[in-house]
This record gives structure tokens, C-alpha cells and sequence, in this order.
């Protein structure tokens, strides 16, 4: 599996990239199907960055979400991928 995280209109905080790769990680955990996660940081507004993560998922097709708070790793736990993963599974069982 690929994690792969981005910033855009800006560069991220000292250690926030690799804690933000071990936060997707632990998404395989909750569905093993997950081929690649691309993470990208929208840091235009620096009161409000996005976060939106992208999910590829195997026979499912991708799952796409969005977030924005005060920081980006308080944007982190507010994104729900999974209802939309969890739904596309149950279409292919």
C-alpha cells in the first residue's frame, strides 16, 4: 500500500508529514482492500487549512474526503472516509 501526502500553497509543519502518514496507515487496519492514500493539505487559508484524503480501495472504486480546522491534525479525526468505504464493500459482497 502507497501512502502519499502533498501540501498545497504552503509547506507543512516539522514532523506533521510523518504523523500524518501514520494516521493513513491506520486506515488499512479497518479495511484491508486499500491499495493507495493520497493525502493532500490545502494550507491557502492558514486559519482554516483543508485536509482531503483520497482512498483507493480494491473492487470498491475510491472513497474522497474532506475536512477543515483550526489545524491539520485537528482536521484529521473529523474526515469520514470509511462510511463511503464500508458502503461500496457491502455492494460487492
Amino acid at each position: 500500500m502507497q501512502v502519499s501526502v502533498s501540501a498545497r500553497h504552503g509547506s507543512l509543519q516539522p514532523g506533521d508529514q510523518e504523523l500524518i502518514q501514520e494516521k493513513a496507515i491506520k486506515l488499512r487496519r479497518l479495511y484491508d482492500r486499500v491499495n493507495l492514500i493520497e493525502v493532500t493539505v490545502d494550507l491557502e487559508h492558514t486559519d482554516k487549512p483543508g485536509v482531503e484524503i483520497q482512498v483507493s480501495i480494491e473492487h470498491a472504486g475510491e472513497c474522497v474526503a474532506k475536512a477543515e480546522a483550526s489545524t491539520v491534525i485537528a482536521a484529521l479525526p473529523t474526515i469520514n472516509c470509511w462510511n463511503s468505504a464500508k458502503s461500496a464493500s457491502a455492494e460487492i459482497a
